[in-house]
């Protein structure tokens, strides 16, 4: 992009900063998107029920079952029709109970007692005896089943629903139609606070982002958690678990202060940018490795990977436990200096924000002029982002061509974020040219080492 033409889509020179459009893309035709974004639908709870609803009774009508029987063997099988056909012919499910007789109750041991039984057993009991029996299993979450001795029966939602009024009749609502959500294949709730959208993929289900229309979470479809490629769910739950683990805890491991290598002064970080120069000495050096920044520049592969002991008679007397800690610590403070720099890009938006709008009030160009400025700033929060979830896949990554050639795609994005980030905190002193050069170089490196990482 290089002139005011290839912005007319965010309107009239009048806009504001906020006005802007937001889905500013450097190369739409080398976009990402397929790779990370997943391609779903989200339906309300009410449209998830007519259509699940739907299901059930087009499976009850053809094998003359209801219903209710139809959602409970449906469930059990992922909604997996032939397997479900096999499991009705091997299954007996009880869908009403029905008055029989007055006798005593085997149960609560009191005579002249109206029994009731299901249809598919006859095994009677007190309906006092029903009801609480059919209270207690749903109390402690689990199926309910006939009272009789080793029978099997499973009461379905027609047989239950007139045992539990009220409250807790309400919650075994509540609580069946979480079961379906949960069983039916390539759908999930949003783990939004307070959020009932029900995302449906329409591809294979998958470890992409998905972003709530209604409440705006990300989050990876396939474990819930925040978006993590190009790191695996797997490896993620496990690399969370670590960072949180008690004997490696964050307070110990990062700080948010570092000494100056030249004079030891203190020096806490306050922006993104890993380029710091000592407000003391004026030693210029990297926040991330401490190294002299003059010499840096084209090694950032060195500073993103982890080097082993190469002193094997060191590494002897090193013991296991430190080895370990000391390869966790260089991951762990490169995710959570990532981390930091995430939290702090609202700060650096209005930053971004407040240059367009003095540019703006001395009448050197529109809003539309300065819109580069947001579109790096989001390019900058995509690479960082990015490269805050390739720490954990490489600290559990074997020793391997595979993992010198991705700790090399790594430490080009580095380098490339840096180079924005250092440009975008001194926007004023470089041209527009420079800043959607340098956008690009990291938009492209970021392209670069996702598709490779989906392909591994």
């Amino acid at each position: 992009m290089s002139d005011s033409e290839d912005y007319e889509d965010f309107g009239s020179g009048d806009e504001s900063w906020d006005e802007l459009e937001e889905d500013i893309e450097l190369d739409k035709a080398d976009s990402v998107d397929a790779i990370e974004n997943l391609q779903c639908l989200f339906l309300s709870s009410q449209l998830f029920k007519s259509k699940i609803e739907k299901e059930a009774a087009s499976f009850a009508s053809s094998r003359k079952i209801s219903v209710s029987v139809a959602k409970t063997i449906l469930m059990k099988t992922k909604w997996n029709t032939p397997t479900a056909s096999k499991l009705l012919s091997n299954s007996k499910y009880g869908d009403k109970l029905v008055r029989s007789r007055k006798s005593h109750c085997d149960v609560c041991d009191e005579p002249n007692k109206e029994l009731y039984s299901l249809l598919s057993c006859n095994h009677e009991f007190c309906l006092d005896c029903w009801r609480y029996h059919t209270r207690t299993r749903l109390q402690q979450r689990l199926d309910v089943c006939c009272m009789g001795h080793n029978c099997e029966i499973l009461l379905t939602e027609s047989a239950v629903l007139p045992l539990v009024p009220g409250a807790l009749g309400k919650k075994f609502e509540e609580i069946l139609f979480d079961c379906m959500v949960l069983s039916y294949p390539g759908v999930r709730f949003c783990p939004g606070p307070d959020c009932s959208v029900i995302v449906m993929a329409l591809e294979e289900s998958c470890p992409k982002r998905v972003r709530c229309q209604s409440c705006a979470t990300e989050f990876c479809f396939q474990c819930g958690l925040d978006f993590h490629h190009p790191t695996e769910c797997s490896t993620i739950k496990v690399w969370l678990q670590k960072c949180s683990d008690d004997s490696e805890t964050a307070d110990y491991i990062a700080t948010k202060t570092k000494d100056c290598p030249m004079c030891s002064s203190c020096i806490e970080k306050s922006g993104g940018c890993n380029h710091v120069i000592c407000g003391l000495c004026k030693y210029e050096f990297c926040w991330v490795c401490s190294g002299d920044w003059k010499e840096h520049g084209a090694q950032y592969y060195e500073c993103s990977r982890f080097k082993e002991n190469p002193d094997a008679v060191r590494a002897e007397l090193e013991s296991d436990t430190r080895a370990s800690l000391s390869k966790y610590l260089h991951y762990f403070q490169r995710w959570d200096n990532h981390s930091r720099s995430l939290k702090m890009e609202k700060n650096f938006q209005r930053n971004l924000a407040e240059i367009a709008k003095s540019e703006v009030q001395k009448s050197n160009g529109t809003w539309i002029d300065w819109a580069h400025l947001k579109g790096a700033g989001k390019v900058l929060a995509q690479c960082r982002y990015t490269l805050k979830f390739t720490y954990p896949r490489a600290y559990f990554m074997e020793n391997s061509k595979e993992k010198m050639l991705f700790e090399y795609q790594q430490g080009v994005l580095e380098a490339d974020c840096e180079d924005l980030a250092w440009k975008l905190e001194n926007a004023r002193k470089f041209s527009v040219a420079e800043l959607e050069q340098a956008s690009a170089a990291a938009q492209k490196s970021r392209m670069t080492l996702v598709k490779s990482t989906s392909l591994m």
